[in-house]
């Protein structure tokens, strides 16, 4: 298994994103209909920010670590 890794950001900034994301995925699941249209856009353009800079374990490790519940897990389900 590899381990969890940032490439070229640091904890910080890839906190950031994964702060980002998480809004980003509660106004689809949860937002009025311009704020789902509005954040599947950008979803677009923040996925493959995150696929470049943030690995699978680096998410595995961060679901584990923060003691998310199974909710917050499903939203993540992508990675």
């Amino acid at each position: 298994m590899n381990e969890p890794d940032l490439n070229g950001i640091n904890q910080l900034e890839s906190g950031v994103l994964v702060q980002t994301y998480i809004c980003i995925l509660a106004m689809i699941n949860y937002g009025t209909p311009e704020e789902k249209q509005r954040a599947k856009k950008k979803l677009v353009e923040l996925e493959p920010l995150i696929a470049m800079h943030v690995n699978r374990n680096a998410f595995r490790y961060a679901i584990s670590s923060l003691d998310w519940q199974a909710e917050e897990v499903k939203l993540l389900n992508g990675f």
